[in-house]
């Protein structure tokens, strides 16, 4: 598990009238009324009291104040959206119809801690606060504004909010010698995703120090549960496939007939050639054991009867 202060860009969910809205630096953040009217004129007033245009609605149409145009975007009817909020967006923003203040909203602007954890861990989100005063102040944790855990002193009752209850869900064992309001959870859930905020000495729910935790949970994956989807190839594709392939097989099918033919014709004309050369022989005829039987005759001395070294059958 790692934690570390980053800028943190997630939205929060809007609070109800009466309610603070937290947003993150860098972040945008959508204020609303909470009745409709024709004409709404919209003022951020600074904590020195000073009021600033924002924004006017005539007849449902927003048209936003010079100096804010640049970071003020039409929501809805009731509303305008924030952007790239900065620390001085903090104070009251007032939604007035006519003369009448109808909704007031209370922005405040932080730098949370980001904790990542996987899924089935132990994970602590830091809070520090100063405890020394008596009696003991009580401690409350929120998630996206749902009740998590609270403490009340001096009685040290405990209440838990939907879902945590029965989890190990617990502040440091030392809490009030040290002001170490860190809040431990057991066995984080995916559904345990959120920013989390630390308060104390309601019921003017001072905040505790990092201002707003948020929790990346990483779900486990079972290597056995790990499969590898087929790969669906389009039927117009499969149909180039198949049309490439009966091509090259067409080619293929060719290309053997006319080498086979070739050879054919080739080994046809050789025994022909052949042929032809040992039946016509030197002479130009007779078969070829008569030629040899020739060539003997004439080489082979005479060896029958002789009279002074001449054939007897001259002398008859």
């Amino acid at each position: 598990m790692a934690w570390t202060g980053v800028i943190t860009l997630f939205a929060l969910p809007l609070a109800a009238l009466g309610r603070d809205i937290f947003a993150y630096l860098g972040d945008s953040v959508t204020l609303t009324a909470s009745e409709e009217c024709e004409n709404w004129k919209v003022i951020h007033r600074l904590k020195d009291d000073r009021a600033l245009d924002v924004a006017t609605s005539v007849d449902g149409v927003w048209m936003m104040h010079e100096s804010s145009r640049v970071r003020i975007e039409r929501g809805s009817k009731l509303s305008v959206v924030l952007t790239r909020v900065n620390y001085n967006d903090n104070g009251f923003y007032e939604f007035t119809c006519g003369s009448r203040v109808v909704t007031t909203i209370r922005l405040e602007v932080f730098l949370p801690f980001d904790i990542s954890v996987t899924e089935g861990e132990q994970v602590k989100l830091p809070c520090h606060s100063y405890t020394a005063d008596k009696p003991a102040k009580p401690i409350r944790w929120e998630k996206d504004g749902e009740l998590v855990y609270e403490r009340q002193q001096p009685s040290g009752e405990i209440r838990y909010g939907t879902g945590f209850k029965g989890r190990n869900v617990s502040l440091s064992p030392n809490w009030y010698s040290i002001g170490d309001l860190s809040l431990t959870l057991g066995r984080a859930q995916p559904e345990d995703e959120g920013v989390y905020v630390c308060y104390t000495d309601r019921p003017e729910r001072t905040k505790g120090e990092p201002a707003a935790v948020r929790v990346k949970i990483t779900t486990k994956r079972n290597p056995d549960q790990i499969t590898c989807a087929p790969q669906i190839v389009p039927r117009t594709q499969n149909a180039t496939e198949e049309n490439k392939m009966g091509t090259k097989t067409i080619l293929c099918v060719t290309a053997a007939v006319i080498l086979s033919a070739c050879l054919c014709f080739g080994c046809g004309w050789w025994v022909k050639s052949f042929r032809s050369n040992v039946s016509s022989g030197p002479s130009g005829g007779g078969s070829p054991t008569d030629r040899m039987d020739e060539l003997d005759l004439e080489e082979q001395p005479f060896t029958g009867p002789q009279v002074n070294g001449e054939p007897l059958y001259n002398n008859l």
